[in-house]
């Protein structure tokens, strides 16, 4: 092998180097030089070339334009004489030969014309051009005489050229090689005595394991000589300070590590979980032996009760460089769980990364199951209790709601007993004194007299007997006995039926009854006689607080919370609608486009009740859009809004089953019209909204505001004179209330003073 040939001698290993390197390094040097020298004769022949030809397109304008070409024959013969031209060629502008001449092929400088040649392809530009072969490079330059008229080719020999090269690369190379010579005999003499001290440094070094803090004679004739020495002597003192102080530290290392071992568990792992390292204390914990330990991952001990999320937050930490304290579970071999009180020390690299984790464990396993059964009592105790204080609270409660109940009961029976004392006083009280006159003064009262005094005792009769009544029908609501007889009711025949008793009596007092109704199908699950008990206290009070005017009874069906899709590009006119109908409990999708609007009406989670959308939008008008509204769903109630629209377009519109119209700007009394008209006769949506609406429109004297919370309680009359002389038990309305709440519905009353009042009620509609 070649280092078997190498000198292992320093001194000749330099010389060798140096002489080598020069040797490898002097051929470049040469090449490059040569080639400098070829470049620059390249472009001394270049130029001189490009004014020879400059010269000859000069020169053979004349000849060219008269045709001279003799003449023009001799002047390329005498310029071709010059050294290395190979050709001359001029034609015309299309590349016809006008003059050739070459030089013998013979070797010798003798030039001759060639006519051989007729034609050549001339370069597509009208612009000097050369152009670079192996051993010649040709030139092209154009003829110009205010135009272009022809060229000027010449082709120039690079053989001179390249055989000075080879020639200057010979010269180069002896020199070279006799200069590395002589310089690796120089360097070869000079290093003798340095590499000598450093052999001496170096038998110093190989007793440097030794650690005796041996010195090394200082040596002046080198200052890197010198300045070595002094280097290995304090390196040899340094070693020697170490080793003593390394033994002190393994020492007390093992003292620690024993004290270590005898008092924690400790395992050292590589950064993959790899246990590299397990103290005895482990092995007796877990029950392994060290080869079934060492070399695993520790995952061994994890067993299950943390999760995987838990692991790699300890990772995360650890993996930083960071200590990581806390609370382990691990599982012995045979699957027992240990509380280890756990920290995780990294040790780094010098770039600051973790190489192996050192885990410093204590079993806390009695502490732990202590304190679980402290927690376990502890909780037990906190919901005894919880539990006591919650059965004294829960009981106090009840002690104290059921006498608040008692005490309000006695009230109320006290002020019931007052109140039907009352009551039943005032009739009586008119029966007696009427009933006394006649029997005093029979004979002496004419016979209207008579019947007049009759007549009000039996009122006051009918008047005691409808109290009675009454108070036992509120008896029976309130103790739960009132019986039920549920079932499907035709409420239009049973309102037909009300009104018919009515017919009579309202006649009687000149008032009209009339009867609307918006929808024959109106059936409702309830007890006919309860819901008839209703209509019939309605009308009678209808008929008794009207003097003049009509009383109407009008039935239909309604939509309970409906959802309303509004669309208009006016941003103004949208929220003023959204907020008008929201504050009439109508829930609201509001879209500022007919886009938007078909898409919440394809999408198949919504419902809607009501459309209220404008006419006129850009991109598309609102005809269209009622158009592919009536594709989607051919039943829900459309409301268009329209603003000087044209009226054949209102016209179509009804084409399509447009329930009503809104004009712009918006009436709140037309639109709450005209969301009653829709919503009252709409059947478009699910049965679980829909409901039944009575209503008793009077054209009464009217309740006040201050009045009208109260007309439901019991006993409560408007307190007013008129009404007072109407008399009345003032429980009715209470009872009516009951009857309807019962039937899941709901009652109330709308009243403006002077013009009359509308007692209102719905039924959920039969399924």
């Amino acid at each position: 092998m070649w280092y078997n040939i190498f000198p292992r001698r320093l001194d000749r290993q330099v010389a060798l180097v140096c002489f080598g390197v020069m040797i490898f390094t002097i051929p470049f040097y040469v090449v490059h030089e040569a080639q400098e020298d070829l470049d620059f004769i390249f472009d001394t022949a270049k130029r001189e070339t490009k004014v020879i030809a400059n010269n000859i397109a000069v020169n053979s304008i004349e000849h060219i334009l008269t045709r001279d070409y003799s003449s023009l024959e001799n002047l390329l013969l005498r310029i071709a004489k010059f050294p290395d031209i190979i050709s001359i060629q001029v034609s015309n502008e299309s590349g016809q030969i006008l003059s050739d001449v070459i030089t013998s092929k013979n070797g010798s400088e003798e030039v001759q014309p060639r006519y051989s040649l007729i034609n050549i392809k001339v370069p597509d530009k009208n612009s000097y051009k050369l152009t670079e072969y192996d051993d010649y490079m040709e030139i092209w330059t154009p003829i110009e005489a205010g135009k272009h008229i022809g060229w000027v080719k010449i082709k120039y020999s690079l053989l001179s050229a390249t055989k000075y090269r080879d020639e200057r690369i010979k010269n180069y190379l002896f020199d070279g090689t006799i200069l590395s010579v002589f310089i690796s005999l120089f360097l070869l003499l000079a290093m003798r005595h340095p590499l000598s001290m450093i052999k001496k440094a170096v038998n110093f070094s190989s007793r440097l394991d030794d650690k005796s803090g041996e010195q090394l004679p200082i040596s002046h004739q080198s200052i890197e000589i010198e300045e070595l020495f002094i280097a290995l002597n304090k390196t040899s003192l340094s070693l020697a300070e170490q080793e003593a102080t390394i033994k002190k530290g393994i020492k007390d290392l093992e003292t620690q590590k024993h004290a270590l071992d005898e008092h924690s568990i400790v395992t050292i792992t590589d950064t993959s979980g790899n246990i590299k390292y397990a103290n005895d204390k482990l092995l007796d914990m877990t029950q392994y032996k060290s080869e079934e330990l060492l070399g695993k991952n520790s995952s061994i001990l994890r067993g299950s009760y943390h999760t995987e999320y838990f692991y790699q937050e300890v990772q995360n930490v650890i993996g930083k460089g960071k200590t990581w304290h806390g609370e382990v579970v691990c599982e012995d071999k045979n699957k027992k769980r240990h509380w280890m009180q756990t920290t995780i020390v990294p040790f780094l690299d010098e770039n600051g990364c973790p190489y192996e984790y050192v885990t410093i464990q204590s079993d806390i396993s009695a502490q732990k199951e202590t304190e679980n059964l402290l927690e376990i009592n502890n909780t037990s105790l906190e919901l005894l209790t919880r539990h006591l204080e919650d059965k004294v609270e829960s009981r106090t409660s009840e002690l104290r709601k059921a006498n608040e109940e008692l005490s309000e009961l006695n009230n109320i029976k006290s002020e019931f007993v007052s109140i039907v004392s009352h009551e039943l006083r005032t009739p009586l009280t008119s029966i007696k004194s009427f009933s006394e006159i006649l029997q005093d003064d029979f004979e002496v009262l004419d016979p209207d007299t008579r019947n007049k005094y009759l007549s009000i005792i039996n009122e006051e009769s009918v008047r005691l007997g409808k109290l009675i009544n009454d108070v036992l029908d509120l008896q029976k609501i309130d103790a739960g006995k009132t019986t039920w007889n549920i079932e499907a009711v035709d409420l239009k025949r049973l309102a037909t039926t009300t009104i018919e008793l009515f017919s009579k009596t309202y006649a009687d007092k000149g008032l009209d009854l009339y009867f609307e109704i918006s929808d024959d199908d109106l059936v409702a699950d309830v007890d006919s006689d309860k819901i008839k008990q209703v209509l019939t206290n309605l009308l009678s009070n209808a008929h008794k607080f009207t003097e003049t005017g009509n009383v109407t009874l009008e039935l239909k069906r309604v939509i309970q919370n409906p959802t309303a899709l509004v669309v208009d590009d006016d941003e103004t006119c949208l929220v003023y609608l959204e907020l008008f109908l929201q504050g009439k409990g109508i829930n609201v999708v509001p879209c500022s486009g007919a886009k938007k609007a078909i898409e919440a009406l394809e999408d198949k989670g919504k419902h809607f009740d009501l459309l209220i959308t404008d006419i006129v939008m850009p991109n598309v008008d609102g005809v269209e859009l009622i158009k592919q509204i009536r594709q989607l769903d051919k039943k829900l109630p459309i409301v268009a809004i329209s603003s000087n629209s044209d009226t054949s377009v209102l016209k179509s519109l009804l084409d399509y089953n447009v329930s009503s119209f809104l004009d712009k700007p918006f009436q709140p009394d037309i639109i709450n019209k005209t969301l009653n008209k829709v919503l009252g006769e709409t059947k478009h949506m699910s049965g679980n909204k829909q409901m039944i609406q009575f209503s008793v429109q009077d054209s009464g004297i009217g309740i006040s505001e201050d009045e009208i919370g109260n007309v439901f309680e019991r006993f409560h009359q408007v307190d007013n004179s008129e009404t007072r002389e109407k008399g009345g038990s003032g429980l009715g309305l209470a009872i009516c209330r009951d009857i309807i709440e019962h039937h899941k519905g709901k009652l109330w009353v709308t009243s403006v003073v002077g013009e009359g009042s509308r007692f209102t009620f719905n039924l959920p509609l039969h399924n």
